[in-house]
């Protein structure tokens, strides 16, 4: 479906459009629209896998910025108390505040992805949609709405409830296939690392070459399997 204002394609369940920002009008009468919908449904893995990635390094890095900084604090400390020298402290402080830099220049970079998966987006609306149908079933004693309404009403809420449930479970399943691979490409990728280091030990590496090949294969293993424990949270 596409939106009425800016014609760009948009999901069934969106109650506003992500492109224009403007309300979106539903039709949730429409007994095909699961079926139409269970067929859209796309689930981006390597948009998913970015983001995870980037707040796994975030996590990483807000602990080490927070080291760096209580280092800071007790070389400061340690100076005012005379127990190093002004000149031992203040090379020692420049690395330190250098360090500060990089994890800024680093943060950076990930400024360009969204900062809500769609899955996080969709359970949002979900509990939106549950808080719609309680506000619903209220109205019942009202005497400003006749029963006939509040039951059409609470009827639409419940069919776009069900929508968005049914986009959820696809991408559950969709997450659970997922982590399945991710935990063989971690298999693969220790396997790979093992192989660096019997190629180091039986000659065929020279130890700056082992080194670097190492440190990146590492990363990468250490970027999948910090995404792997935030996928097997989110779909707990």
């Amino acid at each position: 479906m596409y939106c009425p204002h800016c014609n760009k394609d948009i999901q069934p369940s969106w109650r506003y459009c992500r492109f224009c920002g403007k309300s979106v009008e539903l039709h949730e009468d429409d007994s095909n629209e699961i079926k139409e919908i269970k067929e859209e449904i796309k689930f981006d893995r390597d948009l998913y896998f970015k983001v995870l990635a980037v707040r796994g390094s975030r996590g990483i890095l807000e602990k080490e910025r927070k080291k760096v900084n209580e280092d800071i604090d007790s070389l400061i400390s340690q100076l005012d108390e005379g127990l190093i020298s002004r000149d031992y402290a203040l090379p020692e402080l420049n690395k330190l505040k250098e360090k500060v830099k990089d994890f800024k220049e680093d943060s950076d970079d990930y400024e360009d992805l969204p900062e809500e998966l769609p899955i996080e987006v969709l359970i949002s609306e979900i509990s939106d949609a549950e808080e719609r149908i309680k506000k619903i079933e209220k109205l019942k004693k009202d005497p400003s709405v006749s029963k006939e309404s509040v039951i059409d009403a609470r009827t639409k809420a419940e069919n776009t409830l069900e929508m968005l449930n049914a986009q959820y479970a696809l991408i559950i399943g969709h997450m659970r296939n997922w982590i399945a691979d991710i935990k063989i490409e971690i298999k693969v990728e220790r396997k790979e690392l093992e192989a660096l280091y019997i190629r180091f030990k039986t000659g065929e590496l020279v130890e700056e070459s082992y080194e670097e090949k190492k440190a990146t294969q590492a990363k990468k293993l250490t970027t999948m399997t910090t995404v792997e424990e935030i996928i097997a949270k989110m779909i707990k």
